[in-house]
């Protein structure tokens, strides 16, 4: 899954809660469902962190591509950690 299908999903995830929220008699402001949507979609970037070509790990320059690199270490090592005999 590529960028903008995570960010589209996250925002998608929010408006969906919106809709929840206005079905059981709780609208939200239209000012909450749009910020919500762009916090959701940012957010839902967040599982590329550890992808090196990832559209987060280029968003903000050294600050993203170094903690991508940190992610990746880190997820590297918990898989090292915790693979069984039949993981590849």
């Amino acid at each position: 899954m590529m960028g903008p299908a995570h960010s589209l999903s996250g925002a998608a995830a929010w408006l969906g809660v919106g809709a929840a929220a206005a079905a059981a008699g709780h609208t939200m402001p239209w000012p909450v469902l749009v910020v919500g949507a762009l916090i959701c979609a940012g957010a839902a970037l967040a599982p590329d962190l550890d992808h090196k070509s990832a559209t987060i790990s280029r968003a903000f320059g050294p600050i993203s591509k170094t903690l991508c690199e940190i992610v990746d270490k880190l997820s590297y090592a918990v898989y090292k950690a915790t693979k069984s005999a039949g993981d590849p």
